[in-house]
């Protein structure tokens, strides 16, 4: 047996034996709970209770932060259109990209000029695309 190898595993033993035995919790009973030794028990009844009134006030709070912006509806629409055209992209900067590669592949060589110049006007157009949503 190697020296200091038995220590380890008397504590993983105490902890396992800690993990066996059931916790032990004391009940309030009336007269406990009111001299406040012992925190009372919450009912189901009470944790329904108290469950509702946290959604009455987060829904309050979204209340009165939609009435805080309630003359921007057309900020968040021109903003959501230009998230929209920003995010438009980068997908298809990899389509156009992914399709332009086959150009590689054509033997004519004023095809391939032409499709090569319509390729390069498409990256551009994205390009044009999402400067403007950026700017939005």
């Amino acid at each position: 047996k190697q020296e200091g190898a038995g220590a380890g595993n008397d504590a993983v033993n105490a902890w396992m034996q800690a993990e066996r035995q059931p916790s032990v919790r004391r009940i309030a009973s009336g007269s406990s709970a009111k001299s406040g030794d012992v925190e009372r028990t919450k009912s189901a009844e009470e944790i329904k209770e108290e469950k509702k009134r946290e959604e009455q006030e987060k829904s309050q709070y979204t209340k009165r932060i939609w009435k805080m912006h309630a003359g921007d509806s057309f900020h968040f629409l021109i903003g959501s259109v230009g998230a929209l055209m920003v995010g438009f992209a980068h997908p298809s900067t990899g389509i156009v990209f992914v399709k332009s590669l086959s150009n590689f592949y054509i033997d004519d060589a004023d095809k391939m000029r032409n499709d090569g110049y319509a390729w390069a006007g498409a990256l551009i157009a994205i390009a044009v695309v999402q400067t403007i949503g950026d700017t939005m």
